[in-house]
């Protein structure tokens, strides 16, 4: 039985990796559309600390970092991670490893934290 649903989550998570990859790329061509270089898609995330929630966080980071691999652009989806006390703000919270993986996909694209808490800057990028 336990078997049955690692199977089943192993399958939920590939599937939710591959609708990932499909929303940047097709997030992709409508902000290419606009030639003026307005801005028109925008992600607002970081809070959710649901498995589910978690899961869909984790791989559309990972979709941003491996669609910058494969040389697709990805600088006009504008990413907000919000960030708060309890949920991502020290090593110990919850999304704290999600925080990180932002910051590894910031380099690929073009991503702003919010402090939900604080108006505060932080005052450096987690290590790797």
């Amino acid at each position: 039985m336990l078997r049955l649903v690692w199977f089943a989550i192993n399958k939920t998570v590939d599937r939710v990796q591959d609708l990932m990859k499909y929303f940047i790329r097709n997030a992709n061509p409508f902000a290419k559309c606009n030639e003026n270089q307005i801005v028109i898609d925008s992600l607002i995330y970081g809070t959710d600390t649901s498995p589910e929630g978690r899961c869909i966080i984790r791989e559309l980071l990972h979709a941003v970092l491996n669609g910058a691999r494969e040389e697709e652009s990805i600088i006009k989806l504008i990413h907000f991670w919000d960030k708060k006390c309890g949920i991502n703000y020290l090593p110990e919270d919850k999304n704290y490893d999600l925080y990180q993986l932002a910051f590894r996909a910031s380099k690929e694209s073009f991503t702003d934290i919010h402090f939900v808490d604080t108006k505060e800057r932080p005052p450096k990028k987690p290590k790797n």
